[in-house]
């Protein structure tokens, strides 16, 4: 039975691993992208305010929609993991636009730890530009 279905439709299979494939690479260069062109206090100025824009008095209805579509990010994102798609790229930018106040902490957390620093460091390095700046870990 699965063997029919997979027969049946190998053509689109085949085009959605290169669609998933085609994909990948152009996440990789967009992330390269917005690496470069972020200024190098970007992750200083963002992280220290994190606390005040969250409790700035905003739009209801806009945070609430904001919430929703990371919320739906992050579930679209697990069904990637075993379909063909970019997964854990959709988690993280679900994560990123969910507006809870513990994801502030994990967003900090991992922004602020050794490999990522090291990896956007380096892809700056790679174009002369000039590493960013962290929060110390007493902020």
């Amino acid at each position: 039975m699965f063997r029919d279905w997979l027969s049946d439709n190998y053509h689109i299979i085949q085009r959605l691993g290169v669609a998933s494939v085609l994909l990948f690479f152009l996440s990789l260069f967009i992330l390269k992208y917005i690496i470069i062109k972020l200024p190098d206090d970007y992750f200083l100025n963002n992280l220290t305010n994190l606390q005040n824009s969250t409790k700035a008095r905003q739009n209801l209805f806009l945070r609430m929609f904001k919430n929703f579509s990371g919320l739906l990010l992050i579930m679209s994102g697990i069904i990637l993991l075993f379909m063909p798609g970019q997964g854990l790229l959709t988690i993280a930018l679900g994560v990123c636009m969910i507006d809870f106040p513990w994801v502030q902490g994990v967003k900090r957390r991992f922004i602020c730890s050794i490999p990522v620093k090291k990896t956007l460091n380096w892809v700056r390095f790679k174009k002369g530009l000039s590493e960013f700046k962290f929060p110390s870990k007493t902020d």
